[in-house]
C-alpha cells in the first residue's frame, strides 16, 4: 500500500564513491526501482547499465566480467559495451542483425565530488543540468573525510522537505529557539542561509550553515563561524518509497594531519543525530497533499511548488484521487 503519489522525481543521483569501484572492477546496483550493474573499464571510465543480459536473463553484476570497456555475461560470455550495445557473440562469426538493434538502457555518468553520479529520467530524457564540481572535494585525501549512510523507507521529497520545515526542528531535535533563515530559489537550484549563534566556553561565536541543493539528489553545505568544514549530502531513490542517504563531511586537516575530537566532531555527532531522529518519523508518516499549515510554515508550499519540476507529468491531484479509491495510503484531506 503506498504511502506517496509523487513518483521518482529525475535528477543526478550518487550511484557509488569513486573509491568503491577500480579498474576492471563490476559492482551490482539497485536504485530506481531497477537492478544494475556499475563497472569500469580497462582505461577507467565507468558505465553503468540495466543489469539483465538481453540474450537469456542473467544479471550481469553477479558473475560478469570486464572486457576491455565492455563486460561479458556471466552466463554466455555476451559482450556489452558501455553505451548499452552488443561487442561481441563469442561463439558467433557477426552480431545478429536483431541483436545489432538491441540497446541495454544505459545511463549517462558524471564523477564529481569524489561520487558517481548517475541520470535518472523515467522517460530516459537526456539531462537537464549538469553536475558541478566543488573544488574542495574533488582530492579527499586533502580533508579529513567521514562517511554515514542510512537506508530509510521514505520517498526523497519528504525527507527533503525537512530543510524548509522550521518547527520540527523545535519538536524533534530539541533545539531552543530556530535560527535566521533565508531561502531561494534559482531553477534547479535551491539555497539556504541559516544565521546562528554558537555558546562556547569562552564566549559566543557567530556561526552559520549555507546549504545549497543541486536537484533532488545532491546538497552541500558550508559550516561557517568557530569550525569551518564542508559536507556532501547525497539522496538516491531505491524505488519510490526507500531512499539511500550519505552524508560526507570534509574536515580540514592541521598541518597536513587529522584532528581528533573537538568541535567538529562534536558538529558531525549532532547532525547525525538528528537524522537519526527523523528516521521513524519519515518512515512512519504519510503525505498530505493539502496539509493546514500555521504561521511560519509557509515555506512547505514554497518547496513542494519547486520540487515538483522534477517529475515528469506528474499529476499530484489526479493521483491523489486515484490512492484514495484504491484505498491507498492514510492521505488526510482537508476540505477546500
Amino acid at each position: 500500500m503506498s504511502r506517496y503519489p509523487m513518483p521518482m522525481p529525475f535528477g543526478w543521483y550518487a550511484v557509488a564513491f569513486d573509491e568503491e569501484i577500480g579498474r576492471g572492477e563490476v559492482k551490482p546496483l539497485r536504485y530506481f526501482d531497477r537492478d544494475l550493474v556499475l563497472f569500469r573499464g580497462e582505461e577507467g571510465e565507468a558505465h553503468l547499465l540495466d543489469a539483465f543480459c538481453p540474450h537469456l536473463g542473467a544479471h550481469l553484476g553477479h558473475g560478469g566480467k570486464v572486457k576491455g570497456d565492455s563486460i561479458a555475461c556471466p552466463f554466455h560470455g555476451w559482450e556489452w559495451n558501455g553505451d548499452g550495445s552488443c561487442a561481441k557473440v563469442p561463439y558467433a562469426d557477426t552480431i545478429p542483425p536483431r541483436v545489432q538493434k538491441t540497446r541495454l538502457r544505459h545511463y549517462p555518468l558524471h564523477e564529481r565530488n569524489g561520487a558517481i553520479y548517475a541520470w535518472y529520467h523515467p522517460k530516459d530524457a537526456a539531462p537537464s543540468w549538469q553536475v558541478e564540481a566543488h573544488d574542495d572535494m574533488q582530492d579527499w585525501s586533502k580533508s579529513e573525510v567521514r562517511s554515514f549512510s542510512w537506508e530509510v523507507k521514505a520517498h526523497i521529497q519528504e525527507m527533503a522537505e525537512n530543510s524548509v520545515d522550521a518547527m520540527h526542528f523545535i519538536y524533534v531535535h530539541g533545539i531552543a529557539s530556530f535560527p535566521d533563515w533565508e531561502i531561494v530559489y534559482d531553477g534547479h537550484k535551491r539555497r539556504n542561509i541559516l544565521k546562528f549563534d554558537m555558546a562556547t566556553p569562552r564566549d559566543t561565536q557567530e556561526g552559520g550553515i549555507e546549504t545549497i541543493s543541486y536537484g533532488a539528489g545532491e546538497s552541500v553545505q558550508w559550516f561557517t563561524g568557530i569550525h569551518p568544514m564542508m559536507m556532501l549530502g547525497l539522496s538516491t531513490p531505491i524505488d519510490a518509497e526507500t531512499t539511500h542517504l550519505r552524508f560526507v563531511f570534509f574536515k580540514p586537516l592541521r598541518n597536513g594531519k587529522k584532528r581528533s575530537g573537538g568541535i567538529a566532531e562534536a558538529i558531525i555527532r549532532e547532525i547525525c543525530r538528528q537524522v537519526e531522529q527523523d528516521i521513524p518519523i519519515w518512515e512512519n508518516k504519510a503525505y498530505c497533499p493539502r496539509p493546514f499549515l500555521a504561521a511560519r510554515e509557509g515555506d512547505i508550499m514554497e518547496f513542494r511548488r519547486h520540487y515538483g519540476q522534477f517529475y515528469a507529468d506528474y499529476d499530484e491531484k489526479a493521483r491523489v484521487e486515484e490512492m484514495r479509491r484504491r484505498g491507498e495510503g492514510k492521505l488526510y484531506m482537508p476540505a477546500r
